[in-house]
């Protein structure tokens, strides 16, 4: 597991700038500068990444509104559609007789709308239609064929009356929802970047309690040989003697519980 440490270099009172992040084997631990983990925290968070995807999503609920105003084509072809079928004429003293009916249909429709800022449309179709009808007579041989073919053009206007404008609102809804996005994605940045400047400076600030226990520890060991060489001249009392070896064990104790903070603090 890679382990983010964060530290802050400080030098002639002034906060040394970031260099880029090295690329570092897992395991390894990499050092950072404030402006780095923020930088990371947002790049590469799940936080971070959700708040673009909303963003991004509310932008496309945008987009796709307004492209409702714009015009439309539907196409609507009928395949074609074969029929065949033989029916049969009887006639009194003579065999029965067959004919062979058969025809073919095919038709398209392609219709361009232009909605209109009223919430209505203008509608232009235009249609072809096809159809070839043959007959076999089986009694004279003849195969009679006859064609049909028509176009029409038709041009219709669709406005809804006493009606809420539904393209409007909807664009509206939509420039909301993403200013909304917009807002909670500067918010969610803000807050990631306090929350990463928070965990930098609790760590700088247990890095320098580890530092002052750690000193404390050995002054306390100094002044614990002291009194033990004093005592054992006969120049103090064991009672102060005994006093310094409990100082420095609580010394001790207190670098101990600095030193599983800084841990706690590095793993944040």
């Amino acid at each position: 597991m890679l382990k983010l440490i964060l530290s802050l270099m400080l030098a002639g009172g002034a906060a040394a700038q970031p260099a880029p992040v090295p690329t570092v084997a897992a395991g390894d631990t990499l050092l950072l500068g404030l402006e780095e983990a923020i930088a990371i925290a947002l790049e590469g968070s799940h936080f971070a990444r959700t708040l673009e995807l909303n963003l991004a999503g509310s932008q496309y609920e945008v987009e796709a509104a307004r492209g409702r105003f714009g015009t439309q084509a539907r196409l609507a072809v009928t395949a074609p559609d074969l029929q065949e079928r033989v029916q049969g004429e009887t006639v009194p003293g003579e065999l029965p007789r067959y004919d062979s009916y058969g025809s073919q249909e095919i038709s398209a429709d392609l219709t361009l709308s232009q909605p209109l800022p009223t919430d209505g449309a203008l509608s232009l179709t235009g249609r072809i239609f096809h159809r070839e009808d043959t007959v076999y007579d089986n009694a004279t041989g003849a195969d009679l064929e006859q064609k049909t073919m028509f176009n029409s053009i038709e041009l219709s206007l669709d406005q809804p009356l006493l009606e809420p404008n539904g393209l409007k609102l909807g664009l509206e809804r939509a420039e909301i929802s993403h200013r909304l996005s917009r807002r909670a994605f500067l918010r969610g940045q803000l807050d990631l970047q306090y929350e990463v400047t928070s965990d930098f400076f609790a760590l700088m600030r247990a890095q320098q309690e580890v530092v002052i226990a750690r000193d404390a520890l050995e002054q306390q060991s100094a002044n614990y040989d002291i009194a033990r060489r004093k005592f054992e001249a006969g120049l103090i009392p064991e009672v102060e003697s005994l006093q310094m070896e409990v100082d420095l064990a609580e010394a001790r104790n207190e670098l101990l519980g600095r030193e599983s903070d800084l841990a706690l603090a590095a793993d944040m």
